[in-house]
């Protein structure tokens, strides 16, 4: 394939060995969303604004790193406004009502809660609702953090026909097992992340 690289651990392919890719003419251009078909008008966009994860849970098999890469927000509200433009252009030409869903696939996205707060109103504002939000209980572990969090899902529509959902890593109940795991936290902190959830009507995964 003309203008293709392949690097392994200690060697690079190159398409022409004789006419090598050089970083410096590579232009890196914001994508333009025109792959979006009929199909992702009626279920959703799959999309993420954040790879890997800073917890050490000992099961995990750290499938993108413990590195995370944070996509800048600026970028994610021009990449939503890009898609939001695409299906806009589907959905006049098959004379369909515009859903703007997103299936929001970043592993815990309370691992910064600014950044998440940020993203969440980039997502009201381009007028996208989402699916449901994977978290941790490590996540949704400071009780004032905890209540912000469900007092935001309860006032704004952000989630599909407002059925707020989220998707909770919670692979222990007990603290032996937790320890076990290498997760923080106890039973009863579960306790209370569990009651909050029910308190506040939340649809919760785990």
């Amino acid at each position: 394939l003309e203008g293709c690289a392949v690097r392994l651990d200690d060697t690079v392919v190159f398409a022409n060995f004789f006419d090598p890719v050089r970083v410096s003419e590579i232009q890196v251009q914001p994508p333009a969303f025109e792959h979006l078909t009929r199909s992702d008008l009626l279920n959703g966009v799959e999309f993420s604004t954040s790879r890997g994860c800073k917890r050490a849970c000992v099961f995990c098999a750290h499938i993108h790193g413990k590195k995370v890469r944070l996509t800048k927000t600026e970028a994610v509200r021009k990449d939503l406004e890009s898609a939001s433009r695409v299906l806009n252009s589907i959905a006049q030409k098959e004379n369909r009502p515009i859903k703007l869903y997103l299936n929001l696939n970043d592993d815990d996205l309370f691992q910064f809660p600014e950044r998440a707060f940020e993203l969440l109103g980039i997502l009201k504002e381009t007028g996208f609702k989402i699916w449901g939000i994977q978290t941790s209980l490590e996540g949704l572990s400071d009780q004032v953090l905890r209540n912000e969090i469900f007092d935001l899902f309860t006032t704004e529509a952000l989630f599909v026909e407002n059925r707020v959902l989220l998707w909770i890593g919670t692979d222990t109940f007990i603290d032996e097992r937790l320890k076990r795991l290498g997760k923080s936290g106890n039973q009863e902190l579960i306790t209370q992340i569990v009651d909050d959830i029910d308190r506040f009507g939340i649809k919760g995964y785990h």
